[in-house]
């Protein structure tokens, strides 16, 4: 016999190909004869003989064996690859116990004995319990017992409720209207589909609900057949307070009995309540861009929301756009646009535009300052008015600008009327009225264009001192009309009383002999002039013979009589004396010539004195004073009069006339 390795090998044997075997299952003769098999056929005696598995399936899919019990397949649980996690697609019939540490997720889950959740359960679907119930206690209960929490379990409780009966109306929230016997009712609460709550009340009108909510109760009445409701509280005085915010989105009525009235938001008072319609504690805005506003400090803003700004300054009122208040300035007002009052300027106000009040330097003095017009600047000056525009002010204090364009500077008491005028860098007491005048201390300027160079030098020990009073009138260039120098004040040492001048331009053209001369020259009627020492007034010869300087006099009249006794008033320039009565004779008292220095006076008699001399009048002296060296000098005419002389320190008799 042939060696079997010797024979050809066939790598990919099939189920059809032959094997040679000793067939030992034969009696003799047959016995252990030789005989062949296929390969399908020994496949088969081998599962058959040792019970041999035989199948296949899918990865991760848990094996099962099928119906013939000989071959495995898919079953319908799968195990993720992670290894944690099993699905089953179908239904799962469990019938012992079931430990699940995880998650059970189940389309549908048929529990036949009893079954403990231990964690939690969530049932998306229906739960159809073909058993009992057990409570913590393993007890399952009687019939009409309830399943209620314990606290640290379930246990079955009696039912100790009725039976509920009633109707009612959809989305209306039920109330007990018969609570003992189980009866329901509308209550006055509603939701509609939109999920908002309605409180409403069936009581008649005028009638007051209740509502709660959290700790406040509030009454609330309906008003008329209108909707709408009446609230107020049973404390706090019939009030509410709210510690967060409130909004009402429609119009509000305060301390009304009605509705707000037409175009009004917020509609506030009766005409019969005289308490405040309102009490602002901190800061009040009225602008429709609030977010441009800046207000602190029981003020107020009202404007445009334009970098309107009240800030460190209490009691203040900006009323317009672009204002500000600042920096410690209380009590003060802006009106108008771009405003400033700031730096400690209290009680002031600045309307207008551009206007600036600036107390930078006014130390603790409150500013008390006004500014009206246009573009105006106050700067460290207290109780001091502006009013116009582009006037600039820094007197120490009261100071005060009228028109365009004034420069007041100085210590005190500035004052400007016109425009373009100009104070005094240090000194007081200065009044300019009129256009381009330039101030001086102490000095009063009116007209244009002043020239303060033409000032008359200051000689005390001569009685000349201080201008007091001028006349500008330039047109083009600076000139003075009129120079008045003081009077009333006794100054250098040793003091000297200085005498008031009257001080013209000094011009020869203005020297003329009569008034036909002055007329000639140009000089017009009622027109000054000079005639040697004397100032004159030109007539044009019609008034006044020989021009004595004043075309009519009006006298001081006294009535003599022989025992009576008068008195000379120095304002007058002529003294008219007339007798009644008989002969004797009467005092005529003379003002003081200290006080009187290089006055002229004239007194004469008329006609009713009696012929003969008996009528005397004595002229008299007064104060120790002397006339023509004497205490007095005597008249007894008619028609007689004299003209009198005072040098300051005596009367003298300059002319004399009798009938």
């Amino acid at each position: 016999m042939a060696i079997i390795y010797s024979y050809p090998l066939k790598s990919n044997p099939s189920g059809g190909d032959f094997l040679v075997i000793t067939d030992s299952d034969q009696d003799a003769p047959d016995k252990n004869r030789t005989k062949s098999l296929t390969l399908s056929g020994l496949a088969s005696y081998v599962v058959s003989s040792t019970s041999g598995i035989t199948g296949g399936g899918t990865l991760n899919t848990i094996a099962m064996f099928t119906p013939d019990g000989q071959k495995i397949s898919d079953s319908i649980i799968t195990q993720a690859s992670s290894g944690v996690g099993v699905t089953i697609t179908g239904s799962a019939n469990i019938t012992d116990d079931l430990a699940v540490v995880g998650n059970v997720q189940a389309s549908t889950l048929d529990v036949s004995n009893i079954s403990e959740f231990l964690g939690t359960a969530s049932f998306g679907g229906d739960i159809a319990v073909l058993s009992r119930f057990l409570d913590k206690d393993g007890n399952t209960g009687t019939a009409g017992q309830l399943l209620s929490s314990t606290g640290n379990g379930v246990a079955w409780v009696n039912d100790e409720g009725g039976t509920v009966t009633g109707t009612g109306i959809n989305n209306t929230l039920p109330i007990w209207t018969d609570g003992p016997n189980g009866v329901l009712g509308d209550s006055v609460i509603t939701q509609d589909p939109g999920n908002s709550v309605e409180i409403t009340t069936g009581s008649p009108t005028g009638s007051n609900c209740d509502y709660r909510f959290g700790v406040e109760t509030f009454s609330g009445q309906k008003v008329g057949t209108a909707e709408g409701f009446e609230f107020k509280t049973g404390g706090l005085s019939g009030g509410y307070y709210k510690s967060g915010n409130f909004r009402f989105e429609a119009k509000l009525a305060v301390g009304r009995d009605s509705d707000p009235g037409p175009g009004a938001t917020l509609d506030v008072g009766k005409p019969t309540d005289f308490s405040p319609a309102a009490w602002f504690r901190n800061g009040v805005v009225v602008s429709n861009n609030p977010s441009g506003v800046q207000v602190d400090n029981t003020s107020m803003v009202i404007g445009g929301g334009n970098n309107d700004i009240v800030s460190g300054s209490d009691s203040c009122l900006a009323v317009g756009n672009n204002n500000q208040i600042l920096s410690d300035s209380d009590n003060s007002l802006v009106v108008g646009q771009g405003n400033i009052i700031r730096n400690n300027s209290d009680n002031c106000f600045a309307i207008g535009q551009s206007n600036v009040i600036d107390g930078a330097n006014t130390g603790t003095n409150s500013v008390r300052s006004q500014v009206l017009g246009f573009d105006n600047s106050l700067t460290n000056s207290y109780s001091s008015f502006i009013a116009g525009g582009n006037n600039t002010v820094t007197t120490g204090n009261n100071a005060f600008a009228l028109g365009y364009s004034h420069n007041l500077q100085g210590i005190d008491s500035q004052f400007a009327f016109g425009e373009n005028c100009t104070g005094p860098a240090s000194g007081q007491n200065t009044f300019m009225m009129g256009s381009a005048l330039t101030g001086s201390d102490k000095t009063m300027a009116i007209g244009f264009r002043n020239d303060t160079s033409s000032y008359p030098t200051i000689d005390y020990a001569n009685g000349l001192g201080e201008t007091k009073f001028v006349i500008g009138v330039g047109s083009n260039t600076n000139s003075n009309a009129v120079i008045i120098t003081e009077g009333g004040v006794n100054r250098g040492n040793p003091n000297v009383e200085q005498i008031p001048r009257i001080i013209l331009p000094q011009q020869e053209t203005l020297e003329f002999t009569s008034d036909a001369d002055a007329t000639a020259g140009g000089i017009p009627t009622g027109g000054l002039y000079r005639n040697g020492n004397d100032l004159k007034i030109n007539f044009n010869e019609t008034a006044a013979g020989g021009n004595e300087g004043l075309a009519y006099l009006t006298p001081q009249l006294l009535t003599a009589n022989a025992t009576g006794s008068g008195t000379v008033d120095p304002s007058y320039n002529l003294v008219l004396l007339s007798w009644t009565g008989g002969n004797g004779v009467y005092t005529l008292n003379l003002p003081l010539a200290s006080a009187n220095t290089n006055r002229l006076i004239r007194i004469t008699t008329d006609g009713s004195l009696a012929s003969g001399a008996g009528d005397k009048i004595d002229i008299t002296a007064t104060g120790g004073e002397t006339i023509d060296g004497d205490p007095s000098f005597q008249i007894s005419k008619q028609y007689e009069g004299l003209a009198i002389f005072s040098t300051g320190t005596e009367w003298i008799i300059v002319q004399a006339k009798a009938h």
